[in-house]
């Protein structure tokens, strides 16, 4: 259940999970421009 009162869990749980992918270097630019898309979005 993610708590939205503590935002500093939700970021260790999301480090948590990265750290334990090893992503490729086309992994990590398809994760970088979905995530850019997503910033982009919310602007």
């Amino acid at each position: 259940m993610i708590d939205p009162k503590n935002p500093s869990q939700i970021i260790a749980r999301i480090k948590r999970m990265f750290s334990r992918l090893q992503p490729d270097s086309m992994e990590g630019n398809y994760l970088r421009g979905f995530l850019t898309a997503i910033n982009k979005r919310l602007k």
